[in-house]
């Protein structure tokens, strides 16, 4: 008081410093995880809805291959390559704007950290695991269909 009459002590600990810095982060990775948890039901529900309509025009085929000895793993793969060929097109389009948005937001950290090729293996590999599980699920209901049922008209 003696040196600096006019400023008050104001005194404060660092980690409540740190983590007021911190807060807006800490609600972004909220937001963010909630939305992109939302936008992983919406993904399972798209490709639920787009495999079942697939497997209501194609129940004959289903039912006359799997009468002929094809395999539920052989149906399964028939059916699902081209969901896995357009996730996978789809994530190599992603990747460049998703490198360019994350290393400038990492960036803007003091501490500075850097992007793995697991930081996006990772997210294909879940992506593929749901897609596959999903027309899996599809596929294996339809193909679980008593054949004369669905060959009854022909």
């Amino acid at each position: 008081q003696q040196f600096f009459p006019d400023n008050p002590f104001d005194h404060f600990f660092l980690d409540d410093y740190y983590e007021e810095q911190y807060r807006n982060e800490k609600l972004l990775g909220v937001v963010f995880g909630a939305f992109a948890l939302l936008a992983v039901i919406i993904t399972c529900l798209g490709i639920l809805g787009l495999t079942s309509f697939l497997m209501l025009q194609k129940t004959r085929e289903i039912t006359m291959r799997s009468v002929y000895g094809s395999g539920l793993f052989r149906l399964i793969s028939l059916f699902s390559r081209e969901f896995i060929y357009i996730s996978v097109i789809a994530f190599l389009f992603s990747i460049p704007l998703c490198y360019y948005w994350f290393t400038g937001w990492l960036n803007s950290f003091d501490m500075k950290m850097t992007l793995s090729v697991w930081d996006f293996i990772l997210p294909l590999a879940l992506a593929l695991i749901f897609t596959f599980s999903t027309i899996a699920l599809t596929v294996r209901k339809a193909a679980s269909v008593n054949p004369a049922e669905n060959l009854r008209s022909e």
